[in-house]
């Protein structure tokens, strides 16, 4: 049985900083006490929680193959695609960096699938290495063929 990719950034960082930031603020406000300090303390809250939702999202990210079918989940729900369902992948750029769309077909009807590649440790070399072993003949864009070759270039995926 395989295992699934690490995580590629320190989250918890991210959380202990902002926590300290927004207490920082607080205390700032509290000990001030200007004018509507209770109403800006409470949109520093709300906004410290937005952020750690989003934290919470990006940490949820998993990509798993073994063998034939590769796993992944991007928000909520895992899917499973297997090799000969594939039928194209896209590349999305996102501030993270480069993650992918792959186009699968199930029973005649065509999805899309995220795979979020950036936020994992060797992501997109694991996710080319399932394509090529599993579905070499799918349909690439230019963006995932110029990361293909890029990937072969560095000698990570043969």
């Amino acid at each position: 049985m395989g295992q699934p990719l690490t995580l590629s950034y320190n989250w918890r960082a991210q959380l202990v900083f902002a926590t300290v930031a927004l207490l920082f603020c607080l205390g700032l406000l509290f000990r001030g006490r200007p004018g509507g300090w209770l109403s800006a303390g409470i949109v520093l809250v709300a906004c410290w929680l937005a952020y750690c939702a989003v934290v919470w999202v990006r940490t949820r990210s998993f990509l798993l193959v073994e063998g034939r079918v590769l796993t992944t989940r991007h928000w909520r729900t895992f899917e499973r695609v297997e090799g000969s369902q594939l039928r194209a992948v896209k590349e999305l750029i996102t501030p993270a960096g480069p993650s992918y769309r792959l186009q699968v077909e199930r029973s005649g009807v065509s999805s899309w699938v995220t795979v979020p590649t950036a936020l994992l440790r060797g992501g997109q070399s694991t996710l080319f290495l399932w394509i090529l072993s599993q579905a070499p003949d799918v349909s690439m864009d230019k963006r995932s063929r110029r990361t293909l070759e890029m990937l072969q270039t560095r000698g990570l995926v043969t």
